[in-house]
């Protein structure tokens, strides 16, 4: 028995070489595949964490009307979560591209630099890297945003634009029209203050204490009172007036439909005593004519 497969083998594997080599390399290249997914995997979820310690990346962020008082934010991060502005505008550079303009992170959402430095003095400014590399941005160039001309010192990017979406509704990134811009916290005031654009977004983005989870979070926000007569964006002031007068009709209606029900009970009410009248006009009438009838021979 041994002899015949010692003398099959070497017939079948070499009959079937073909059939054989490309088993063989079917195999190696799923190892291949396997090891590569995998090991990837790896470097990408150690880089991320890396990443992440070092851009002291955000646990989510939260908009609102109006800013923050101290009181308010004391009592938000009174559990140890910290808490940042990020609020920002967006100003047109010409016809089709948009700029969002920020100031320098300081301890949530760093900026990562790819070339130059932080913008440290009025006039200066760090651009996202994508939009720079889109649009030929270098170190050195100006951009003129808002009527003041601002010199790149730095490019860069934030982890919370990993993708450069100018909206949550955008299906793509366009770095052609869309990009970010970072400059000095007084050179950011003047440009919102000098600047005819829409408005500015109140953000905030915050690192959750130990313990404290986003639910409990987002509670405390709840429960904080919100003075509508403070908002200066006309637009959200629009929305809120809109919001105001609707519920105003909505009470006014049931004020109506109560007022109605009301008046429908006491005429119920009413009517209820003008039929016990009635039914005892009736009952005397009928004990009468009983009363006449056995009088009666």
């Amino acid at each position: 028995m041994k002899k015949v497969l010692r003398k099959r083998l070497p017939r079948d594997l070499k009959s079937n070489l073909g059939r054989y080599i490309a088993l063989i390399l079917l195999i190696v290249l799923g190892i291949y595949l396997v090891v590569g997914i995998v090991g990837s995997a790896e470097v990408i979820l150690h880089g991320t964490e890396k990443y992440r310690s070092i851009s002291k990346t955000e646990d989510g962020q939260f908009s609102v009307f109006l800013p923050l008082t101290d009181d308010e934010l004391a009592s938000l991060s009174s559990d140890g979560t910290l808490i940042e502005e990020m609020f920002y505008i967006d100003i047109s550079l010409n016809s089709s591209q948009t700029l969002r303009l920020f100031k320098n992170r300081k301890d949530i959402d760093l900026i990562q630099l790819k070339e130059g430095r932080m913008a440290n003095a009025d006039g200066e400014a760090v651009l996202e890297r994508r939009f720079a590399e889109v649009n030929d941005y270098s170190l050195g160039d100006e951009i003129e945003i808002g009527g003041v001309k601002l010199t790149v010192v730095g490019i860069g990017s934030v982890p919370d634009y990993d993708q450069t979406l100018q909206s949550f509704s955008d299906t793509a990134v366009q770095s052609e029209q869309f990009g970010l811009l970072f400059v000095t916290d007084s050179q950011y005031a003047y440009i919102r203050d000098n600047s005819a654009q829409v408005a500015e977004e109140y953000v905030y983005a915050y690192r959750l204490a130990k313990g404290t989870t986003d639910d409990e979070l987002k509670q405390k926000i709840k429960d904080l009172d919100f003075d509508y007569t403070k908002v200066e964006n006309k637009y959200f002031r629009q929305t809120i007036d809109d919001v105001l007068e609707n519920r105003k009709m909505i009470e006014d209606g049931l004020d109506e439909l109560y007022d109605g029900s009301v008046e429908l009970h006491d005429g119920m009410t009413e009517l209820d005593s003008h039929s016990q009248d009635l039914r005892d006009a009736a009952d005397t009438l009928f004990d009468n004519y009983l009363d006449q009838a056995n009088a009666d021979p």
